[in-house]
């Protein structure tokens, strides 16, 4: 009983802003997309046509997201594992909770493995990558252990300071831009545009944690317009990524790198200040961000099992952090990582737009047939 009570204090504490709220979501949204984004756009596509694509997906994420806050408050649900129960019953929803926790689970050791490839390149080249890994697991594991809000303190400290980065960044490779590179537009058409909608999905993941933190927010918050927000800033911000990296190295050269933002930051770099500097001030920084959404999607991952599983969650977050850090030492090849990718990109459509809408459909029909 003592255990019960203690889970109910822990998954109703609605202390969420909606400042905060917008917080999470941007944190969770900026992660690898944000340095190899240019690359897989322009290779899937080969034209400089990219910011288009990305474009049309920060309007369809928004467009789910917002479906999802009106399904949730129609039926009167503020978290998609209590969705999925009134929807299809305890076990299917148990079922379904596990599979959505080994997601995130698997999204975790996807940042991490990503997060030590660049370490291994860049960063620290003497230093063996898994101590990096393993004092990264073992921080955002001590950041999980303590309630969500620690987790929005983290976020709300780290989000402002990666912004500043990359905006400076930006800024001072804009010497380097030739809009002309962007030119034609649409040369094969409109048609590999909307088909690459999908890859630059891809760089939104991270907006299915909604389905988990409005059960956060504070009674009386407003959701919509600091969700709409956080993915319009995202969405501009993965726009003039794509744009100021394409425009400043050309579609050949960026289709050639597998750290397109890291390469420009190198091409931007002049004067006796900024010589060498900006390269590691951007990797440095992007490895904090790293550890936010790690800590982010540990959190779900934890937050999920502890709630359906009779374990405690000090055991769980121990298992948890365990198998993050061991698929994160695992030799990985860039190919294997970008197939980790596609496989979490699939998965993030069926768990933010796909399985939301079952959940609706099916807790309307079910109201139906009982009235």
């Amino acid at each position: 009983m003592n255990r019960i009570l203690a889970k109910t204090n822990v998954y109703t504490q609605r202390t969420l802003t909606n400042v905060q709220f917008g917080a999470v979501l941007m944190t969770a949204l900026l992660g690898v997309g944000v340095l190899n984004l240019p690359r897989t756009m322009t290779v899937n596509m080969n034209t400089a046509d990219g910011w288009i694509s990305v474009i049309i997906a920060g309007v369809a994420v928004s467009l789910i997201f917002l479906f999802n806050v009106f399904a949730f408050k129609s039926h009167h649900v503020d978290s998609i594992d209590v969705y999925m129960e009134r929807a299809f019953g305890k076990w299917v929803s148990n079922f379904l909770c596990i599979v959505i926790a080994t997601y995130f689970l698997v999204q975790s050791s996807w940042q991490v493995v990503a997060m030590s490839e660049m370490i291994r390149y860049f960063l620290l080249e003497e230093t063996p990558y898994y101590v990096v890994i393993g004092m990264i697991v073992i921080l955002s594991a001590y950041a999980v252990f303590y309630p969500f809000a620690t987790v929005v303190r983290i976020c709300c400290f780290f989000l402002p300071l990666s912004l500043i980065v990359l905006v400076l960044i930006l800024g001072l490779s804009a010497e380097e831009v030739d809009v002309y590179r962007l030119r034609p537009i649409a040369p094969e058409g409109f048609w590999p545009i909307f088909a690459n909608v999908k890859e630059a999905l891809q760089a939104f993941q991270g907006a299915e944690i909604m389905l988990l933190i409005l059960a956060f927010l504070r009674t009386g918050t407003k959701p919509k317009k600091s969700g709409v927000l956080a993915f319009s800033t995202i969405t501009m911000v993965y726009v003039l990524i794509y744009g100021i990296v394409v425009s400043s190295l050309g579609v050949a050269e960026v289709k050639t790198l597998v750290w397109p933002t890291i390469a420009l930051t190198q091409a931007a770099e002049s004067g006796a200040f900024f010589s060498g500097r900006l390269n590691s001030l951007l990797i440095s920084t992007w490895t904090l961000q790293f550890f936010t959404t790690i800590v982010i999607a540990l959190f779900a991952t934890v937050h999920l099992l502890d709630k359906r599983l009779p374990i405690r969650r000090g055991y769980l977050l121990l298992v948890c952090a365990v198998l993050v850090f061991a698929i994160g030492v695992l030799p990985q090849t860039f190919y294997q990582i970008s197939m980790i990718g596609k496989w979490e990109q699939y998965a993030f459509l069926t768990i933010f737009a796909v399985l939301p809408f079952l959940c609706y459909l099916t807790v309307a029909i079910k109201k139906k047939v009982k009235a």
